[in-house]
This record gives structure tokens, C-alpha cells and sequence, in this order.
């Protein structure tokens, strides 16, 4: 029966289905998204059955003020029935203006697969001066053969800050949401606020995060980093992992809570891990 196909990748990975199959991996920037998503992959058995289509890339630049109260879909499409192609990965949102309002809504969504799960996909929003929107974002991937692919990223800088949500919704991702400092542009990446909801980022070694104010976990939820900085208190909430790969340096300037049902866990390494507090 050989192999299904693989879910595509973007903001998170895809999905892998039966056989050799595996899922696309995460690309393309965090900051300034310009990528479509990727189309799963198909399944060749005597005819070939096509995976879905990666998400389109919306590009949404103002020189003033903009509003928006209508829908921005750049979610990947789904296979259904028994084709066993991969759902096609979230796209790309972006949008700049310096005065943002609206309660309209963004979706980069990965598509579902009857083979694997296509992952999330990026949406970054940059507002230079007033931002009063209330804008629902999603970037999370659907089900498929192997579970859910990896969650998709959410950047969004305003006069209050920067802040990173990387949420699969209400289902517990199975694949990650890698970022590396070419996914970041940056070695050393500074949000004020880290949000994640039933997610697996995964920030290689290459990059160095710095959350400035604040952190903010629900469901379940798996943070592996190599380095991370903190200047101010940090709660992991109940099912939350704080997984230390390799050499390890964590600095807490403010207090660090782990909540019941939390853990953090150490990668074996020679040289072992550091926690500054």
C-alpha cells in the first residue's frame, strides 16, 4: 500500500501518515510572512489521490489607518473519504498599518488529512500607532492520520508591546512549532509576551528568547528551549513542560511558579544544565 501523504508545513510542521510518510517542516519569517503554505503530499495507489492545497499569502500594507471587520482566509484545504492525502498548511497573513480597528477575523489554519495533518500556518500584524482592534486570529492545524500537525504563529507588535501566541485551539498539538533564528531574523528574539495553548514550540539553539512581561499558558503545552530569559514572574500552568535540551541556561529575574501537573525536564548532557533565579 506504500506511504499516505504527509501533511504540509509553514508556521508548524505537518503531520506524517502510514507508512515512510512524514510531514513538511516550518518556514519562511516570523515576523514578516510572505510564504504560502505547503500542499500535502498524495497517495499513489494504482491512481494518485492529491493532498490539499497550502493557504495563499495576504499581504495588507496601509499607509493609515485601516479597519477591518470583515474575514481574511488563508487556511490550507482539507482531504476527506479515504484518498489518504495530507492536508495543505496554513498561509500567510500580514498585514502594517499605523492605526489598526475592526472585529474582523484572520484564519491561517492548516488543512485536515485523511494522511497527515497540515500545520499551521503565520500571521503577523505591525501597528506603528493606535491599535483599538479586537481582531480573532487563528493559526492552529486540524486533524489527521498521526494527530494534530504543529500550531502555526501569531506575532503581533503594537504600542504595547510584542506578543507571541502560538495556539493549536482547543486540541493538544502532536507536532512542533520549531523557530530558529532564521524563522525569527534574530539570535536573540524579545517579546513582552509569550502566549501558547495546547502547543510544542520548540526554539532551537540558534535563537535565544527573551520574554519581557509576561507568559501565558492553557491546555497543554510543551516550551523546549536552550536559552531562556525572563524579566518578570513566570507560571507554567498545570500539563505544561519546560523541556531543557543540551546546555541549558534559564534566567528568571522575577519568580518562577510551577503549577501542580507542571514539570521541567533536562536533556542529558555532560555539561549539564544552568537555571539562574
Amino acid at each position: 500500500y506504500g506511504s499516505g501523504g504527509g501533511g504540509g508545513g509553514h508556521g508548524g510542521r505537518g503531520g506524517g501518515s502510514f507508512g515512510s510518510s512524514t510531514g513538511g517542516g516550518a518556514y519562511d519569517s516570523l515576523v514578516n510572512p510572505v510564504e504560502p503554505g505547503s500542499g500535502g503530499g498524495g497517495y499513489d495507489y494504482f491512481v494518485l489521490y492529491p493532498g490539499g492545497a497550502g493557504g495563499g499569502a495576504v499581504m495588507l500594507p496601509a499607509g493609515g489607518t485601516l479597519r477591518l471587520d470583515g474575514n481574511i482566509n488563508a487556511a490550507g484545504t482539507g482531504v476527506t473519504g479515504n484518498a489518504y492525502g495530507g492536508g495543505g498548511a496554513g498561509g500567510a497573513i500580514k498585514i502594517k498599518a499605523v492605526n489598526l480597528s475592526g472585529t474582523g477575523a484572520l484564519n491561517a489554519d492548516g488543512g485536515s488529512g485523511t494522511g497527515g495533518a497540515g500545520g499551521g500556518g503565520r500571521i503577523a500584524v505591525s501597528v506603528s500607532g493606535n491599535d483599538d482592534s479586537n481582531l480573532a486570529m487563528t493559526a492552529k492545524s486540524i486533524y489527521g492520520y498521526s494527530g494534530y500537525g504543529g500550531a502555526g504563529t501569531i506575532y503581533v507588535s503594537n504600542a504595547s508591546g510584542i506578543r507571541l501566541i502560538v495556539s493549536n485551539g482547543a486540541n493538544a498539538a502532536d507536532y512542533q512549532t520549531p523557530i530558529s533564528s532564521a524563522i525569527a531574523g534574530t539570535g536573540l528574539l524579545t517579546v513582552s509576551t509569550l502566549s501558547m495553548a495546547n502547543a510544542r514550540l520548540t526554539f532551537e539553539k540558534s535563537v535565544a528568547p527573551v520574554i519581557t512581561s509576561n507568559a501565558e499558558f492553557t491546555g497543554v503545552n510543551t516550551l523546549a528551549i536552550s536559552s531562556l530569559t525572563v524579566s518578570s514572574d513566570l507560571s507554567f500552568s498545570a500539563n505544561s513542560t519546560l523541556q531543557q535540551q543540551s546546555t541549558t541556561t534559564l534566567t528568571f529575574i522575577g519568580n518562577l511558579t510551577m503549577q501542580s501537573g507542571s514539570k521541567a525536564t533536562i536533556s542529558p548532557n555532560p555539561s549539564g544544565a544552568r537555571l539562574y533565579a
